[in-house]
């Protein structure tokens, strides 16, 4: 009998731990995606941040549990076509796939 899929809030609690806040390389690590990615979502408009002081060449971004749980629930139809679509299915696919496997 298969198990039902882990939510999404579940499977991203594993991840954060006891942190409130994690960096972009940590959520990149998350959704499988380079840094470099994640902030162009960021930049974007796709996946909110929290901004922490300006730094000198770009604004240091930090991602509360909310912001991730948002982002991976966001239904593709909303703002994501074609190959962002496809993307954004991939990243919650990896996310439940670690999650499943164990591995944070």
């Amino acid at each position: 009998m298969d198990r039902p899929a882990p939510k999404i809030e579940s499977i991203v609690d594993e991840f954060f731990g006891d942190k409130l806040v994690l960096s972009m390389e940590e959520v990149a690590a998350i959704l499988r995606v380079e840094v470099k990615t994640l902030r162009g979502l960021a930049n974007d408009g796709r996946i909110e941040c929290l901004v922490m002081g300006s730094g000198r060449s770009r604004p240091r971004r930090r991602f509360t549990r909310e912001h991730v749980v948002a982002f991976l629930e966001t239904p593709a139809s909303t703002g994501a076509r074609g190959s962002d679509a496809t993307e954004l299915a991939r990243m919650r696919e990896a996310v439940r796939r670690r999650a499943a496997d164990g591995r944070s």
